[in-house]
């Protein structure tokens, strides 16, 4: 529908009044799109509640997790503690042993001397209360 202009609009150089049914639909058309940004934000939020939530639930698990982890550390470092302790001490009483050279001067004299050709004092008398016997006879 072409609007009119009165000469005295023209001259001030301002456009026509809109009619009602233009305003109506321009209301109409702002108000649908206030409406969908009203929904936008609406979306928006709820994410943005959603993701906070989430990121409270992963920090609470992080920190669970974490404290579990120091505990392990802890138990970890103090075995570790006992180990070092362990060896320490086998490392001490391993100082204390017979070395290999000393063995084999051992083995050396044993075998020179051998030992098992040797009489035992119980032996030695025994031999001579023989001998005195024999000769008695």
């Amino acid at each position: 529908m072409p609007e009119e202009f009165s000469p005295i609009q023209e001259k001030r150089g301002r456009e026509p009044a809109p009619s009602a049914a233009a305003s109506a639909t321009e209301f109409s058309r702002v108000t649908s799109r206030l409406r969908l940004i009203e929904d936008t934000v609406e979306n928006l939020r709820a994410k943005v509640q959603m993701t906070s939530e989430n990121m409270l639930s992963a920090d609470r698990d992080i920190r669970s997790e974490l404290k579990a982890i120091n505990s392990d550390i802890n138990k970890l470092k103090m075995d570790i503690e006992s180990i070092k302790s362990s060896i320490s001490s086998m490392i001490s009483e391993i100082k204390n042993y017979a070395r290999k050279e000393d063995m084999v001067t051992l083995k050396k004299y044993i075998d020179l001397w051998q030992p098992l050709d040797f009489v035992t004092r119980k032996e030695v008398e025994n031999i001579i209360k023989e001998l005195l016997e024999e000769r008695k006879v």
